[in-house]
């Protein structure tokens, strides 16, 4: 019995079971069109995997975008298919102008609700925590299911999308994970390892698109 466990949790490479949902709204920008091979969507007939690990591909050299002030280096095309398990919206802190918003995702034994049951999310201060009294699921597979991904949307529209998705939903996402350099020349580094954990393991993603699927 765990009576109180909090820990921040980040991306691992997983294997998991396979649950799918039919149906999907869109919304995408088609702002940065980029050369290489786009990771290969898990979308056919409207159907989604939510079983698969993110997707990440590296750039073949490095691409910039500029976006309220800061300069985004663009390091790799990355894309996920997962179930929402807390969203959070920032609009005081010192990152607020670029990332409006805060998704905690889940794939695997995370993407689904009869194991989510039994674990509580919480984001606060970019992080994201989470408690159980009980294991559902080895803690390994528990910590290894799940990111807390920095959103920057790369148009309004986007933007808007981001900030209504609701815990529960499952989403797609694609875009770049980037490095944000302010205008003061301060670097907010994003994670690229699936193997990281603790404050700089969380992933900033420039989203270019997102899919919510019905339920």
């Amino acid at each position: 019995m765990v009576a109180e466990i909090y820990r921040q949790l980040a991306v691992f490479l997983v294997a998991g079971i396979g649950l799918y949902v039919a149906g999907v709204s869109r919304a995408q920008s088609d702002e940065l069109q980029l050369s290489g091979k786009e990771p290969e969507a898990e979308i056919v007939s409207n159907i989604v995997a939510i079983a698969i690990p993110p997707q990440q591909i590296p750039l073949e050299k490095s691409e910039y975008v500029y976006k309220n002030g800061y300069q985004l280096k663009l390091l790799d095309k990355f894309s996920l298919h997962a179930r929402v398990l807390s969203k959070r919206l920032y609009f005081g802190d010192e990152r607020a102008d670029i990332a409006p918003v805060d998704l905690a995702v889940g794939w695997g034994k995370l993407a689904d609700p009869a194991i989510l049951k039994y674990i509580q999310f919480r984001q606060n201060n970019r992080f994201l925590y989470w408690h159980v009294d009980e294991f559902p699921i080895p803690r390994k597979e528990l910590e290894s299911s799940a990111t807390n991904i920095h959103m920057i949307p790369a148009n309004g529209n986007i933007e808007k999308q981001a900030k209504s998705i609701k815990r529960g939903q499952v989403i797609s996402l694609r875009g770049f994970l980037v490095d944000a350099k302010a205008g003061d020349n301060a670097v907010w580094p994003t994670s690229r390892s699936r193997e990281d954990s603790g404050e700089g393991a969380c992933e900033i993603l420039y989203v270019n698109e997102i899919v919510v699927h019905d339920q």
